[in-house]
């Protein structure tokens, strides 16, 4: 039994460096955007959130938000994985 708890210790270790990881890539690549990308990503994961309302607010049509949303989301990931697959 021994033997497994320094193993799940081990991993618990592994796991808290993997989110560190993780957030300092994704917060590299959030600092990457233009400040308004990062305010209507931030918006879009409210509660609350309304779309037509939000879409109106940055001067898009709601489908034309949809779009601009779905690019930064991918330019986002596509930031992230090219970070994390350099590590």
């Amino acid at each position: 039994t021994e033997t497994i708890e320094l193993m799940a210790e081990e991993l618990d270790r592994n796991a808290e460096q993997f989110d560190l990881e993780r957030e300092a890539i994704l917060q590299h690549c959030l600092s990457k955007l233009k400040k308004d990308q990062r305010s209507a990503l931030k918006e879009m994961s409210s509660d609350q959130c309304d779309t037509p309302a939000l879409a109106q607010k940055f001067g898009k049509s709601t489908t034309g938000f949809y779009q601009w949303i779905y690019r930064i989301r991918k330019n986002l990931s596509t930031c992230a994985k090219s970070l994390a697959n350099a590590m």
